[in-house]
């Protein structure tokens, strides 16, 4: 009977050790759910995508065309300059605007001048003129005619020089924009008879002259 007993005792420990057995194992493995699932919740993420960088050629040449050659220009001096251009050209006062910008990349401003009276202008534009600064006055280097504003000065450059994008045209000739290239004594006398530009080029540049004026524009009478 005493055996009897004692195989049940044994019987019993055994079962409920087992039952301890399979509950150790299933806590174990929800645990390892877990961990696997908070391990994955929580692994880091992986940096995005950088910002695009532009190797040496483009950034200079983005940073070229972003740059300003527009340059702020005395008025005193300007005027001076540009009533010497005029009196050497014979010619009697008038209206005029102007602007400074430096065409050629040596960090000084050259004037740019639209003469608009009378005397100065056809139906197909008016006058032009390029100074440029040697030592401590201005010399006249290119006189053109036949321009009408906008002038704009163009991201590409001849010579080493700005080119420039004008109006021009009217009195019975189609208006139309051409451009004003350095050909290394100055830029051509006569914008009528330059090839016109195409009109998704006309407004690559900034506005050195405009009408009505901007503010970077003065106006003398």
């Amino acid at each position: 009977m005493n055996q009897i007993n004692n195989i049940r005792t044994l019987s019993s420990f055994a079962a409920r050790a087992g039952l301890v057995s399979v509950l150790v194992s299933s806590v174990l493995v929800l645990g390892g759910c877990g961990r696997g699932s908070n391990a994955a919740s929580l692994a880091p993420v992986g940096p995005g995508p950088g910002p695009v960088q532009l190797n040496g050629t483009a950034r200079s040449a983005l940073e070229e065309k972003e740059a300003s050659v527009l340059m702020a220009v005395d008025p005193a001096r300007a005027k001076k300059a540009i009533d010497n251009f005029r009196i050497n050209k014979r010619e009697k006062a008038g209206p005029y605007q102007f602007a400074g910008a430096d065409l050629n990349g040596d960090g000084q401003a050259e004037i740019l001048v639209l003469f608009t009276g009378a005397n100065w202008c056809a139906k197909t534009g008016c006058t032009l003129a390029i100074l440029s600064p040697d030592n401590h006055k201005y010399a006249g280097i290119s006189m053109i005619r036949r321009v009408k504003t906008p002038v704009r000065i163009s991201s590409e450059s001849t010579n080493g020089w700005r080119d420039l994008a004008v109006k021009t045209g009217g009195g019975g000739l189609p208006i139309h924009f051409t451009a004003l290239k350095f050909g290394g004594a100055g830029y051509p006398g006569n914008a009528t008879l330059l090839p016109v530009l195409p009109s998704g080029n006309a407004f690559d540049g900034e506005v050195a002259i405009a009408s009505p004026a901007p503010d970077n524009v003065a106006v003398t009478r």
